[in-house]
């Protein structure tokens, strides 16, 4: 099995290099190693050659899931591991991801994205609240992919259509994920597949984040004919509990404070997603 590690990138110069060198640490070496360079501006796509990568650019910023199809399109592997330019991997994580593809149905492996930032008020929410996971135990029939850090099937991804360029920065893998399953595909999870987030926010990022996450998750659940209905409840219930815990649990007005913007931001996502076409 050829494993290709694919990392799509838009002006990342200030985390690829960490992101790089966690992959140069694999315990499971990828065959090949290529960066999508999603027009940007920052010399990330010179840095990236400097330590080996196949760099493919684009001549403008096309979206993630434009830039996720070139990867897929232009790999070697049979397996395309993919992780965010802003994630570093922990050095298992190609070894955890591809283990699995003996069974010809196992169309998709996620792992989850860790939070470890805690510079600002929003880094220290994001940490708490808003870790990109499908819980601690392993899945053999997963819901979703994250798009950040997850290997598929290349044959199958591409068979269902690749990412929808609908989505430029979210929702794409919710998306993909829907129709590799309705294709008849399995997912599967496996926690202890994880990288390190290096994203850093501010109130007002973090609350766009909230807002397009929703939003786009929704949109893609309605796009594929599914109910969004767990989705809005889960975003109506989980404002009171993160208003709790940022008060019982981690003693933080403050964190309380922001819990409150964050809560709107989440059902305003999902509201502008349930106004979204059902139709892709």
């Amino acid at each position: 099995m050829i494993v290709t590690l694919a990392i799509p990138c838009f002006n990342a110069a200030r985390t690829l290099e960490p992101v790089l060198a966690g992959v140069a640490a694999q315990t499971r070496k990828p065959d090949e190693v290529l960066v999508v360079d999603d027009g940007s501006s920052d010399g990330s796509g010179a840095l990236a050659a400097t330590f080996g990568a196949r760099v493919v650019p684009h001549p403008e910023n096309l979206g993630l899931a434009r830039a996720r199809n070139t990867a897929l399109e232009q790999s070697r592997g049979d397996v395309v591991v993919f992780v965010d330019a802003d994630a570093v991997p922990r050095p298992d994580l190609v070894a955890r991801l591809t283990s699995g593809y003996l069974d010809a149905r196992l169309a998709g492996v996620s792992g989850q994205i860790m939070e470890p930032a805690r510079g600002s008020l929003a880094d220290r929410w994001r940490g708490h609240f808003w870790r990109q996971t499908q819980g601690e135990a392993p899945l053999s029939q997963a819901a979703f992919l994250v798009g950040g850090c997850c290997s598929l099937r290349r044959e199958a991804a591409l068979e269902v259509g690749a990412f929808s360029s609908e989505y430029r920065t979210n929702g794409e893998d919710v998306e993909l994920s829907l129709r590799l399953r309705q294709a008849g595909g399995r997912l599967a999870y496996d926690p202890a597949a994880q990288v390190m987030h290096l994203r850093q926010d501010s109130v007002g990022s973090l609350l766009r984040m909230v807002y397009r996450h929703k939003r786009d998750h929704v949109r893609a659940l309605r796009t594929r004919g599914e109910s969004p209905a767990p989705v809005v409840n889960s975003a109506l219930r989980w404002g009171p509990i993160t208003l709790a815990s940022s008060l019982r649990r981690h003693r933080s007005p403050a964190l309380a404070a922001l819990s409150l913007p964050c809560h709107a931001a989440s059902l305003a996502g999902c509201a502008a997603g349930l106004l979204t076409q059902r139709t892709p």
